[in-house]
């Protein structure tokens, strides 16, 4: 939910960022932006940033946005409560849920119909006859590709299309060879900037997005427009190579004529509305070198601030300041005092007061290994009818990072901590 929550904020974001450079930001850059959202919607990672957007806006400087994370020395941290979420999502779709079998049946129907049509469209890719045409050669040469590059034709197609990873492949329509050099080269080259950006994988990518949040809006108009964004940056990187701009528009406006229905998930060469990419070709300019400039730095900055986690104190992982108990040693104990088994993760720990003798031989408070965290606060003298309320109200005042229960005789008691400060202070 989390993950949904602010990745519709990012979409929103791209999209305004899409629209205020529409004609002036290189589509290459919004691609990329795409690309980072539907990592960002994937991925249970986040990259710490300062200027995160959720820590600003927080009231408390442990934050809102700030989840209980386990740092690693690349400085990547895993969001430790969304993935105890996760497997708590799981366990209740074994157990029955008709919501999460619901979303775990319509995951696994979008998931299968992709994969099946994604391999009926490489089936059809690499069932094609060699093209002969005097042209080729000559364009071969002039377009190297380090992968092993096959141009065929197909008497399945009526426009050209392009797809693979490791072997590409363009398939070109059964009467290419009718096509004049300048088509043809407009064709090609269009087809190849797609595999030497590797397009086709991006595609997989969005439609992994598709598969996990099939119910979200802005998912699917983040595919929608990430497909039309693909095909502008390969038309702005076409004209690019010198192609002449009438040239190509005039390539766009024959295919289409011809277009009919060709394999899903791989790129066609008349593929993001005709209309639109020939006003875009006819009026295209070039990009400057400041245009560049300008784009990436928005799109670092956007990323920055809308694709990372809060900056916490803490730069070193918390299991060389302190050991958590995992969810299997806490159940019992959370039973026997009545806290909610969904309430117990990596965040929690339950505890029996540790106590030593002193030289008087009388028993004392053992040394407090959490005593390098900051302390937040506290509710004391509870039994435990009232655990539940405290760990409520606590986790709510001040967003920790740490919440303790611990047993004490006949009573129990909840406090909260946060990561240790620069200056290692503690109480």
């Amino acid at each position: 939910m989390d993950r949904s929550l602010t990745g519709a904020v990012l979409i929103g974001v791209i999209l305004l960022f899409r629209r205020i450079g529409r004609n002036l930001v290189p589509k290459r850059i919004i691609c990329m932006l795409w690309t980072a959202a539907a990592l960002y919607l994937l991925l249970p990672i986040q990259i710490p940033s300062p200027i995160n957007i959720y820590a600003l806006f927080s009231g408390n400087p442990a934050g809102a946005g700030r989840k209980i994370v386990r740092s690693v020395q690349s400085g990547i941290q895993l969001r430790a409560g969304e993935t105890a979420e996760l497997a708590r999502t799981a366990e209740k779709a074994v157990g029955g849920d008709p919501l999460q079998l619901l979303y775990i049946l319509v995951c696994g129907g979008i998931g299968l119909w992709l994969l099946t049509a994604f391999c009926i469209g490489m089936l059809r890719l690499h069932r094609g006859s060699p093209v002969r045409h005097p042209y080729l050669s000559k364009w071969q040469a002039q377009y190297p590709l380090r992968r092993p590059l096959q141009i065929l034709c197909s008497t399945h197609i009526s426009v050209p299309v392009s797809g693979g990873l490791l072997f590409p492949v363009i398939l070109l329509p059964e009467d290419c060879e009718k096509c004049s050099d300048s088509e043809l080269e407009c064709i090609l080259t269009h087809e190849y900037i797609h595999i030497c950006g590797f397009d086709p994988l991006w595609k997989l990518l969005y439609s992994a997005c598709l598969c996990l949040y099939w119910f979200h809006p802005a998912v699917w108009i983040m595919v929608l427009l990430a497909g039309r964004d693909t095909e502008y940056a390969c038309d702005e990187a076409v004209l690019a190579t010198g192609i002449c701009s009438k040239d190509y528009g005039a390539s766009l406006i024959r295919m289409e004529l011809r277009k009919a229905a060709g394999p899903i998930l791989v790129n066609s060469f008349t593929a993001g509305g005709l209309l639109k990419r020939v006003n875009r070709i006819c009026a295209d300019r070039g990009r400057q070198f400041w245009t560049w400039s300008a784009g990436l730095l928005a799109a670092v900055g956007i990323l920055a601030v809308f694709a990372t986690g809060p900056a916490t104190a803490a730069s070193v992982p918390i299991s060389e300041n302190v050991s958590f108990f995992n969810a299997a040693e806490q159940l019992e104990p959370a039973k026997q005092i009545g806290i909610p088994t969904e309430k117990i993760g990596s965040g929690y720990r339950y505890e029996t007061e540790l106590r030593q003798m002193n030289a008087l031989g009388e028993s004392v408070p053992a040394f407090d290994v959490y005593s390098g965290f900051l302390f937040l606060g506290e509710r004391i003298a509870l039994n435990d009818t009232q655990i539940e309320e405290a760990m409520r109200e606590l986790t709510e005042t001040f967003h920790p990072h740490l919440l303790r229960v611990t047993e004490s005789g006949d009573c129990y008691k909840v406090r909260v901590y946060d990561f240790p400060a620069a200056n290692g202070d503690g109480s």
